[in-house]
């Protein structure tokens, strides 16, 4: 059960052609699941090939916001 689940994974950040690109995109995918905590953890899988640039630019904004106020 646990290899499905991390191939589920890996297999969601596959379009991102960079290692910073693909912590974005996880940081998305996270995001959404913990935001959507009423719905079971299991329906929300392979429920998006990809994201938007819009989207992930989105989150980047979301992250640089919240490590600025410790730098």
């Amino acid at each position: 059960m646990a290899s499905e689940t991390r191939s589920t994974t890996l297999s969601i950040n596959s379009k991102m052609e960079t290692c910073k690109g693909c912590g974005y995109y996880v940081q998305k995918y996270i995001h959404e699941i913990v935001h959507n905590s009423s719905t079971s953890i299991t329906n929300l899988f392979n429920t998006k090939n990809a994201y938007r640039q819009e989207e992930i630019d989105e989150i980047r904004t979301e992250w640089a916001a919240f490590v600025s106020r410790f730098v």
